[in-house]
């Protein structure tokens, strides 16, 4: 017999999918980026409601009609797909991706971070999976396909403003005589950059390799070679495939600047960005300049990433069978990790608490400062990594959520109880608000049906 609380649940989960879908996506001036990491969950949301419901109260049922509708209407809207740059060696004018029509005024012209199209990118790679597939109709599967790829070509060659590809951020600079290259070479070799060079003093978002860039470049890329069938497409990506854990390996392990953040012998966060270039001290100008994890914290993580990073880790786990074991202790120490991102004590977690976007959970951290109407987010895109982890099943992320006794459990299902208390934090962006509320309420609610 479901209780009061799961009715309510899904009562309030309905409205935040309602809300999101009419207010947020198929609003007037919608944020790019934003609008793809949304509808990525309401994909999740849709394909749970048609094929495992997670309510059969009949007032909030979604037929599939209307799920391929909504599914529709947003892709009639984001026409996503023309947003890469075929120039590739410079800045071309924005209305190169602007196609004329009423359906995109000025969408595409969003996309000013080689990150933008990630999101995207891993949202209709969700074509792909079985798990999915009454949400499209052949017009809406070939548009989703069309878009999941050429996000990932704009994100290896090159968006309207940024050109050369986020994997080639240094060797472009280096080829168009860039006078930063010395002071923003790479500590290790591969992952992929933000955006291009410039005055790494002056620069909020570049030259630097943060942690959401490689890991939307690590999801999109391991989907897209696992599922997508292409062929070609799988050529261009397998380079990348085999480059990834020589990358996060010598991060992971390194002694002085770790992109992990230990909380315990056997959990951690991934940082908000890699914390270093080849040198931790900087010339510039004659002055003594410090690494970038100066801008930030050093210890300052994002929830966001951590799901990111245990997406990128469970399609890796499936497709280097000979890397298994590292992917798998890599995304156990982040579910480790993740009970430490409480509203109340960073650092011990506490029973009852509530999952924070940002860690530590403090006034001055530097994510909330800088941008919190953005980071707002991370507790959603952790929550929709754990769900889609949970479902696949034979995973660290499933074996984890499947002990109901579980601090990471409790923490959800904590948070699911204060949506419904309605004291769950607010953060200034009502969509992202309503967003984190939804991936909660699914998760907890998949969860209590099938713990």
């Amino acid at each position: 017999m479901k209780t009061d609380t799961t009715i309510s649940k899904y009562a309030l989960a309905y409205s935040n999918y309602y809300d999101l879908l009419n207010n947020t996506l198929l609003a007037d001036a919608p944020n790019y980026w934003q609008a793809g990491c949304i509808f990525d969950t309401v994909l999740d949301f849709l394909a749970l409601s048609i094929t495992s419901p997670l309510d059969d109260n009949e007032d909030v049922t979604i037929s599939k009609a209307e799920a391929q509708k909504a599914v529709h209407d947003v892709l009639k809207k984001y026409n996503c797909d023309i947003i890469f740059n075929q120039n590739k060696t410079q800045h071309v004018p924005a209305n190169v991706y602007y196609n004329g029509t009423s359906e995109i005024p000025g969408i595409a012209q969003c996309a000013n971070w080689y990150d933008d199209a990630g999101w995207w990118g891993i949202a209709c790679a969700k074509v792909y999976d079985p798990s999915y597939k009454e949400l499209f109709t052949s017009e809406t599967k070939a548009k989703a396909e069309k878009i999941a790829k050429a996000c990932w070509t704009a994100m290896e060659t090159g968006t309207y403003t940024q050109y050369g590809g986020a994997p080639n951020v240094y060797q472009t600079a280096i080829n168009q005589n860039s006078p930063y290259v010395d002071q923003a070479a790479p500590r290790y070799q591969g992952g992929v950059w933000q955006s291009n060079f410039g005055d790494p003093l002056t620069a909020s978002l570049g030259p630097f390799q943060n942690s959401v860039v490689n890991g939307l470049w690590f999801t999109l890329s391991t989907r897209l070679y696992k599922m997508s069938g292409d062929f070609e497409l799988q050529k261009r990506i397998s380079p990348y495939i085999e480059s990834f854990s020589s990358f996060f390996k010598q991060w992971m392990a390194d002694s002085e600047y770790s992109i992990l953040f230990k909380t315990g012998e056997q959990s951690g966060l991934i940082r908000e960005r890699y914390p270093a270039y080849n040198n931790s001290v900087i010339q510039h100008g004659g002055n003594i300049l410090v690494n970038p994890s100066s801008w930030f914290e050093a210890n300052t993580c994002w929830a966001g990433d951590q799901g990111l990073y245990l997406g990128g880790f469970y399609e890796y786990s499936t497709i280097m069978l000979s890397e298994q074991s590292f992917a798998n202790e890599a995304m156990n120490l982040i579910l480790g990790g993740i009970p430490n991102m409480t509203t109340t004590n960073p650092i011990t977690p506490i029973q009852g608490n509530v999952i924070a976007p940002w860690f530590p959970y403090t006034s001055d951290n530097g994510l909330k400062v800088t941008d919190s109407s953005d980071y707002a987010s991370g507790s959603g895109i952790c929550m929709r990594y754990l769900l889609y982890g949970y479902l696949k099943g034979g995973n660290p992320i499933s074996e984890r959520l499947s002990q109901t006794n579980d601090p990471l459990c409790e923490l959800i299902h904590a948070s699911a109880e204060a949506c419904v208390n309605n004291t769950y934090p607010q953060f200034g962006n009502t969509s992202f608000d309503q967003f984190n509320s939804l991936s909660i309420l699914m998760l907890s609610l998949v969860l209590k049906i099938k713990q």
